[in-house]
């Protein structure tokens, strides 16, 4: 699975939306809602969140363990609008590398989530 890397403090971290990143968001966010997953990192609490979670399966995937926890990551996060929106387009980077559905075909790959989307919207 491809990770989607983000620097924090001056860490390179890896992210990935994996199943276990899934599961631990729904131990985070109450009620949360896989359909709603692109709406959680608009707000501070959300996307600290969504950065650990998907951090530790990152961090994993790489080889590593994440050797800091959710607190340390909102520490080294400030708070300016540039910095928020670099990390908001990684977070939705991440998340849209691990829901991407990939299938073979004649003219090479083809983003099964997209061409559903693009169905729905004709």
């Amino acid at each position: 699975m491809k990770t989607t890397p983000i620097k924090i403090g001056g860490k390179t971290l890896a992210m990935a939306f994996t199943l276990d990143a899934m599961a631990a968001l729904q131990e985070r966010i109450p009620d949360f809602d896989l359909n709603k997953v692109t709406t959680y990192h608009k707000t501070p609490r959300g996307l600290g969140d969504l950065i650990y979670c998907m951090a530790q399966q990152g961090e994993y995937l790489e080889g590593r363990k994440l050797d800091v926890n959710r607190e340390w990551i909102g520490a080294h996060i400030t708070p300016s609008p540039a910095r928020i929106a670099r990390l908001q387009v990684a977070v939705l980077d991440a998340v849209s590398n691990g829901i991407a559905l990939e299938s073979e075909d004649e003219e090479g790959e083809v983003d099964v989530v997209l061409e559903s989307m693009k169905k729905k919207d004709e």
